[in-house]
């Protein structure tokens, strides 16, 4: 194990509950950002015009979120179970409900998407609007890499920076964004669908930016 290894202040017992624990951890942050890849794969079926395969990806997403939701019960039941020391327990559960969050804001993005017909949203805004999709699905792969990279502590450093970032560009499309809708928008409900579908497509990034900083926490704890 390297000298500089978050989990040398863990405790593990060969293949212990903490490991196994661990395990799960990481399919959480794997099944999150598959949803956000199904996201951003359902924007583009929208975008166009395949009604078929963007309810499929709909789906998908659905499905996703869901397996997310059991990995994080899961992981709970593991930690109220003892797994981990008590110090560590808060801050790990603190990341799992915040990488959860992540998939429940491309869940409610997805569905919002689905009250809207594409030529209710300018293609400028569409621009846009996909721009911040991928901005989340780069912070999310930046966050799946930070879980595995966790014992590298040099390099989890630079992730969250990265995360961070690409969070600051999220919110500078998200900007955007709201300028063209509330600078040509004039129908009530397409005013308040579109700008709820910015908000939801920015808290992926926001929810993402949280999930690193309570691994930075973690980090943090348990530096040598």
């Amino acid at each position: 194990m390297p000298k500089n290894s978050i989990f040398s202040e863990l405790p593990f017992f060969g293949e212990s509950r903490e490991r196994k624990t661990f395990s799960k951890i990481q399919q959480h942050v794997e099944t999150i950002y598959k949803t956000v890849v199904e996201l951003d794969a359902a924007f583009e079926e929208f975008g166009k015009g395949n009604d078929k395969a963007f309810k499929e990806k709909v789906g998908r997403v659905d499905a996703l979120e869901k397996q997310a939701d059991k990995l994080r019960r899961d992981i709970e039941e593991d930690l109220y179970s003892g797994a981990f020391l008590p110090v560590s327990r808060s801050r790990i559960l603190d990341f799992a409900e915040n990488v959860d969050k992540v998939a429940d804001a491309a869940e409610d993005a997805v569905k919002l998407l689905s009250f809207l017909d594409k030529k209710e949203i300018p293609d400028d805004l569409f621009t846009l609007l996909r721009s911040g999709v991928k901005k989340a699905v780069e912070g999310v792969e930046y966050l799946q890499e930070g879980v595995k990279s966790i014992e590298e502590l040099d390099r989890i450093r630079e992730i969250l920076n990265d995360i961070r970032s690409k969070e600051h560009e999220s919110d500078e499309v998200a900007h955007e964004a709201y300028k063209l809708i509330y600078h040509n928008e004039r129908d009530a409900r397409r005013l308040q669908l579109l700008s709820k579908l910015v908000d939801f497509i920015s808290n992926v990034s926001d929810t993402a930016e949280d999930a690193s900083d309570a691994l930075s926490l973690i980090v943090l704890m348990h530096k040598v």
